[in-house]
């Protein structure tokens, strides 16, 4: 009875097996359904498939591979079961599909072991085929690090060629000193053993000739020999069995994309002082094994590109760009890159192209394609072409507000047509006036033109039917534009009318957050110059963050003024205006808040040791703790120490005792209250493996928020051998933040200093 396949999310069909998966199988197609690149899962179907017959494994193989193109393991693996069937054809044509992609000297060896298996009982016609088949491999890999044994094989191969006459004898000596010659030139595994048996066989046949050949190989093979250790370092880092798949972020994938741009950076650098044309072949090889494992890295394909235009080879830069794209189809910077580089050169017909299968994809055809498209068309074409596109982008369904805001900018900054950049806007504003970021660029347009009387009616048309709630960022823009072009009843009149429209929403927040004295230096600031001093503005904002908080809300709310203007400009006609202008315009740059939300009131008449006792009371324990030490406390916005309140022996003790799980408590509670105080910081406690993994886990994610501006710890530390009260703490350390970086993480003193943190979790 045959499996039905099932459909992924992912436009896969599952493979059908002749019998249906076990227990472990059915749970790995669940887990690929719903993570395409789920490395387990894929592990458990590719074990499945090397316990099943070839014939039924077969579409499974098909499956993974064409999920993980560059995995050699997993084409090593099904060619080696078309090869024990003797399934020769089938083998060859694996072989021609993967060879060239996967640069991985395990694959490789398995297809000599294949050429060398059909052709051994060939005769002479069967060497000279397996002579091409070695050449051929080492020409592509040769210059891997771990190619010393196909070197070493190959030679033995040559020398046991069979001869029959004088001449084929001198043909077979000069075959093997040209591959010695090659190998003893590469920083690869057993380059030394390959110079000793290259020595030993120039020897055997002139010791005259061999001192002149010697001469002359032995400071390249030095060379050689001194770039091999240097390689050996940065290829050591590198996990050859690991799968490409999407970056995630995770550690391993990160360590693993520096080790090989330092790989690349050091061929790059050329150490062995190669020609051009063997530089260029070493590089590119080295991107090819790059890409086997990072093959879903944009930066990496691009990079890969680029170095082949910069050195001299547009033709093989465009073929690195198609092939990135077909890799990766949903890239859109890649086609970006790739029609730059086109018309850059002069190939407008394939920049062309390039962009009109960027919009043929359902997953890239968005508002900014049909942007970059328009201004592509412009720079070719003309005007003419370009409104052509916008049309047709206008009819598409991805088009967006944006669309209409970038032909506006074209139109007045290259055509220098103010009445069609404004007939423009006018379309726009017909689908999209309920967008205020649409209607504020709009509003910045008109007043690059001067026109304030217009610019007045559109604020006005806004916001009678912008729903009061989406109506802020155009309200501060109408204030702004007021404060700028108005007079002072004007000004005052549209700030009554937008406190009075923002207490329509039900959330006094805004209103409350704002002080007359705040709108007051909104009016009268300009740029980086402020109506009062850094500490007013301190207060005035702190003023403001514990207004929201009173209010329930526990992030500032969006009054920004709106992105960009689409003129191309860095800066807005309009200034920002309202609250946002106090807080986006702090001197320094912008006001990092921490969250209110997270953060509870220290209360120093309890402090860590009640909280500890209230805990813990219920698993006292007279079980003696060694070295119990450093429970620091942060005050904030404090500016005195504070001394530690006493752990007594009961809490203490109970506390080091529990399990893991108890002290993941403590940590939790920790990160909930970490801008008022700090946790444990160093434990030595009994047993040893509580204290490893409290030490592990405070490093992880706590210690680096103990810095702050506004933040003290004070240290107590206690040595005894008995068990703790309040007469045993002996003040040994005030800590500041270079001691806790030093002494407890390792690190650089002061790493951790600064100011506030923005992150609220851990």
């Amino acid at each position: 009875m045959k499996e039905v396949g099932v459909m992924s999310p992912h436009g896969q069909t599952l493979a059908r097996l002749g019998s249906p998966l076990n227990e472990k199988g059915r749970y790995a197609r669940e887990r690929i359904n719903t993570y395409k690149y789920d490395i387990d899962a894929w592990t458990t179907l590719a074990s499945e498939a090397q316990a099943r017959p070839i014939s039924e494994a077969a579409p499974l193989y098909e499956e993974l591979l064409a999920t993980f193109p560059t995995a050699a393991k997993y084409w090593k693996a099904y060619v080696e079961a078309h090869i024990s069937t003797n399934s020769d054809d089938a083998a060859k044509h694996i072989f021609s599909r993967c060879l060239l992609n996967c640069l991985h000297i395990e694959l490789w060896k398995c297809y000599i072991r294949f050429i060398r298996k059909v052709n051994d009982s060939k005769g002479q016609d069967g060497r000279d085929e397996t002579k091409k088949a070695y050449d051929f491999m080492l020409g592509r890999i040769g210059m891997d690090i771990a190619a010393g044994p196909m070197w070493l094989e190959y030679i033995a191969f040559l020398r046991t060629a069979p001869v029959t006459a004088p001449q084929e004898d001198s043909q077979r000596m000069t075959s093997v000193r040209k591959a010695y010659q090659k190998a003893i030139l590469a920083p690869i595994h057993h380059v030394e053993q390959l110079w000793k048996e290259y020595e030993n066989f120039e020897n055997s046949i002139s010791r005259a000739l061999a001192k002149g050949l010697l001469a002359e190989y032995q400071p390249k093979h030095f060379s050689a020999r001194a770039v091999y250790r240097e390689r050996k370092k940065f290829c050591e880092r590198i996990d050859q069995n690991m799968l490409a798949v999407p970056p995630t972020g995770s550690i391993k994938e990160e360590q693993q994309l520096t080790a090989w741009k330092q790989l690349l950076a050091f061929e790059k650098a050329n150490p062995q002082r190669l020609e051009p044309s063997a530089l260029t072949k070493r590089v590119a090889f080295t991107y090819e094994q790059c890409l086997m494992y990072l093959y879903h890295y944009p930066d990496v394909w691009y990079d890969y590109a680029t170095w082949h235009a910069q050195n001299g080879s547009p033709d093989s830069a465009v073929v690195v760009f198609q092939r990135a794209l077909k890799a990766l189809p949903d890239t859109t910077v890649l086609y970006y890159a790739y029609a730059e580089f086109e018309e850059a050169r002069g190939s407008i017909k394939e920049a062309k192209r390039v962009y009109e299968s960027l919009l043929r994809n359902s997953s890239t055809a968005n508002a900014l394609a049909y942007i970059q498209y328009m201004r592509f068309t412009r720079r070719t074409e003309g005007s003419e072409g370009a409104r052509k596109i916008f049309f047709e982008a206008r009819k598409a369904p991805a088009c967006t507000y944006h669309v209409y805001v970038a032909s506006a900018a074209m139109v007045l900054c290259i055509d220098k047509d103010p009445k069609a950049a404004r007939t423009i806007f006018e379309l726009g504003l017909k689908k999209y006036i309920h967008e205020p970021a649409y209607v504020l660029e709009y509003a910045d347009f008109l007043c690059r033109l001067n026109d304030e009387r217009n610019v007045r009616v559109l604020f006005e048309r806004a916001l009678s039917v912008l729903p009061p709630e989406e109506s802020i960022e155009v309200w501060n823009c109408f204030m702004a534009f007021e404060q700028l072009y108005g007079d002072i009843p004007s000004m005052l009149k549209v700030e009554q009318r937008r406190k009075e429209a923002l207490s329509q929403t039900g959330d006094d927040g805004v209103a409350a957050a704002e002080s007359s004295l705040q709108q007051l230096i909104t009016r009268y600031r300009f740029l980086d110059l402020w109506p009062c001093s850094s500490g007013d503005l301190d207060h005035l904002v702190r003023q403001q963050m514990m207004a929201q908080r009173l209010s329930g809300k526990t992030e500032q709310q969006a009054l920004t003024s709106g992105s960009g203007n689409g003129m191309g400009g860095n800066e807005r006609a309009i200034p920002a205006s309202g609250t946002e202008g106090l807080a986006a315009s702090f001197p320094g740059g912008h006001i990092v808040r921490p969250d209110l939300a997270q953060m509870i009131v220290y209360d120093p008449k309890q402090g860590l040791a009640y909280w500890l006792a209230s805990r813990w009371s219920n698993t006292w324990s007279s079980t003696s703790v060694r070295n119990w030490s450093c429970i620091g406390f942060l005050n904030f916005g404090a500016s005195s120490w504070y001394d530690i309140w006493p752990i007594s022996t009961w809490a203490a003790t109970s506390a080091c005792t529990r399990s893991s799980a108890s002290w993941n408590h403590v940590f939790c509670r920790s990160r909930r209250n970490f801008e008022f105080f700090a946790s444990i910081i160093e434990l030595f406690l009994q047993p040893s493996a509580s204290r490893e993994w409290a030490i592990s886990r405070y490093r992880s994610g706590i210690i680096h928020l103990i810095a702050s501006r506004h933040t003290i710890c004070s240290i107590r530390r206690c040595y005894t051998t008995s068990p703790i009260s309040s007469t045993h703490w002996q003040p040994q350390n005030k800590c500041s933040n270079q001691f806790i970086s030093k002494r407890i993480i390792g690190c650089k003193p002061g790493a951790y200093s600064g100011r506030w943190s923005n992150r609220v979790t851990i």
